[in-house]
């Protein structure tokens, strides 16, 4: 099973300044499944809207009570998962085919279309 994209709350267009092009964003809820693969989650917010391109993914909400902490990685378009490892040292990411099913993280997510 795979994680899965839904709910979007808000979507708007924003022309940045010295741009002709046309930036949209829009909030989405993400829902992780039972089986955490290393490397993260792959998501293609293009085929789930009507983005063309996706330039930036923000995570601004999680559900976590377990202290898991997403990160988008854009060269892969994958949501990542990270944890307070037992070593004191900086974050480590979750182990692979953890379940993560009860954590939803909210994220924005700008492109163009």
């Amino acid at each position: 099973m795979a994680a899965t994209v839904s709910a979007e709350y808000w979507r708007d267009v924003a022309r940045p300044l010295n741009s002709s092009v046309e930036k949209y964003w829009g909030i989405f809820q993400v829902t992780l499944d039972s089986s955490y693969p290393t490397g993260g989650e792959a998501l293609d917010f293009t085929s789930l809207s009507d983005f063309a391109t996706v330039e930036l993914v923000v995570p601004v909400n999680s559900s976590s009570a377990n202290g898991y902490v997403p990160q988008w990685d854009a060269t892969n378009s994958k949501l990542m998962m990270y944890e307070a490892g037992a070593d004191a040292a900086a974050l480590d990411e979750v182990a692979n085919t953890t379940d993560l099913s009860a954590e939803t993280i909210v994220v924005m997510v700008f492109g163009t279309r």
